[in-house]
């Protein structure tokens, strides 16, 4: 607490010194060691959570005001803008996670397998039965970093057992998760300002689900399940918004038009009309020539060149008044003339178009900024969507592979019993797999030595008490007839 200390944290870390500010690297002379420009700044524009949402304060974090800022900087700097949806930081605790290094995480092919970096044949593609892309970054992102809390990890636990013991519930949940697309991204777009009608469709078919969804949770018991329903926002008024202003099939670019609704904006409405009514004009007007000058064939076109113009053949050019047409254009089979007549609904059609498009842009961009500032409240409903997915995919394995919901405490121990190796189980036909027991502890017997001959099975089950040893610890069911898992940090 003193600046000699952050002086020594300086010199042994230059690289995060070096890409922060120069506010951050200007000790503050009244000898307040908070940092307070730098720290207001992230205090004003972030919220600073672990990972179980909970406030954190950093205001004496050297490194971490560091990192934030550096971070900021660049993605300011390539991206030229701060995005409103960068609002939240995570703030990652390693003692609240089991460590797994990369050679365990390569051998025990939890998201890749070793041989072709494939996700068929891991731990991954066993539990992946997730609904929404959302959910599955969130299960990958779960599987790498298991929990060491007991209680945290029965709060998950929880939530599998009811969703795998209520088949209605789940089956409700995965139907409506289905035509939920990804939140997550979408709301990404729209704070770059990417995002276009499409985009907004997508958003608002989704939230569409989510009244739904959030009535199947009304009758849930475990807790995490209640605080999910509790804290799922449905977000009517952005729906309402969407579904009102956006046409529900609009062209893919937002510079052409087409986009907006009829009586969402009354000015776009009255130059559709204009020129709805513009074109009825040229097709009475084209009958109306015919019938005055006794051409049949006479008809009115457009080019971008000429704009409106009445085309005659050749046979029919004695016919052509002169007093009134201006010869504008000769082709190999006719002429093309204007009137004046002709000429100033052109100019009202066509300014009408441009002014058309170009008021649906601007009116879809503050559509867009609208949501845009709503941007918190979708990365929230898109975190509780993720995590209602990852527990019914990991309900559906459960229900599916036969899994038990394992004991998890901080004791000591490691007693499987009939445990079996998640994947090789899958690959196989069923009944095949031979089950295993394991059993470990920090006393008599923190030691097991296997014998056997090649390929007896010896690797398989060393990697199958690992396996499941990891998936109790991320919240899922294990595939055994029994488990008690201790998370204490010597077992590892």
């Amino acid at each position: 607490n003193n600046k000699d200390y952050y002086d020594s944290i300086l010199n042994v870390n230059k690289d995060a010194y070096a890409v922060a500010p120069k506010n951050v690297q200007t000790w503050n002379s009244d000898g307040d060691d908070s940092f307070s420009s730098d720290y207001k700044i992230i205090k004003d524009n972030f919220e600073v959570a672990d990972r179980n949402g909970k406030n954190i304060d950093i205001s004496k974090n050297l490194f971490a005001i560091c990192s934030i800022n550096g971070l900021m900087n660049y993605i300011e700097k390539t991206q030229k803008q701060v995005p409103k949806n960068l609002n939240k930081i995570i703030y990652y605790e390693p003692t609240k996670y089991m460590t797994l290094d990369i050679n365990a995480r390569k051998n025990l092919e939890i998201t890749e397998r070793l041989k072709d970096k494939s996700k068929k044949g891991t731990l991954l593609w066993v539990l992946d039965k997730t609904s929404t892309s959302m959910g599955g970054r969130l299960l990958r992102r779960w599987i790498n970093d298991p929990l060491l809390n007991p209680q945290d990890i029965n709060y998950r636990l929880n939530g599998v057992k009811e969703l795998k013991e209520n088949m209605v519930l789940r089956s409700e949940i995965s139907e409506s998760l289905k035509n939920v697309y990804d939140i997550e991204r979408i709301s990404g777009k729209i704070a770059y300002g990417s995002a276009n009608a499409r985009d907004l469709i997508s958003l608002k078919s989704s939230i569409s689900q989510l009244p739904q969804l959030k009535n199947n949770l009304k009758n849930v018991q475990s807790d995490i399940l209640k605080n999910l329903y509790n804290s799922l926002d449905t977000l009517d008024d952005l729906y309402e918004l969407i579904d009102k202003s956006i046409e529900d099939d609009p062209p893919v670019t937002v510079k052409e038009g087409g986009i907006i609704k009829k009586g969402y904006n009354p000015i776009i409405d009255k130059l559709i009309d204009l020129t709805t009514n513009g074109k009825k004009w040229l097709i009475d007007i084209e009958q109306k020539e015919r019938e005055e000058t006794g051409i049949k064939n006479l008809k009115i076109g457009y080019n971008k060149v000429f704009g409106y113009y009445i085309e005659v053949t050749k046979s029919f050019l004695k016919m052509v008044p002169q007093d009134r047409y201006i010869r504008k254009q000769t082709l190999t089979t006719g002429e093309r003339f204007i009137t004046e007549e002709l000429k100033n609904k052109e100019n009202e059609i066509v300014g009408a178009q441009e002014k058309i498009v170009n008021i649906e842009y601007d009116e879809f961009v503050k559509i867009r900024n609208i949501i845009e500032s709503n941007a918190k409240r979708l990365q929230i409903t898109s975190s509780i969507v993720s995590t209602i997915d990852v527990l019914t995919s990991f309900a559906i394995v459960a229900d599916d592979m036969n899994y038990c919901m394992p004991e998890v405490d901080n004791t000591d121990i490691i007693d499987i019993k009939g445990g079996r190796h998640p994947v090789v189980e899958k690959i196989l036909k069923a009944g095949e797999f031979i089950e295993n027991d394991a059993y470990l502890d920090t006393n008599e017997h923190r030691l097991n030595i296997i014998t056997g001959p090649n390929m007896a099975g010896k690797s398989t089950y060393m990697r199958q008490v690992a396996l499941i040893t990891l998936m109790a610890q991320i919240g899922s069911f294990v595939p055994a007839s029994s488990a008690h898992i201790g998370t204490v940090d010597k077992i590892f």
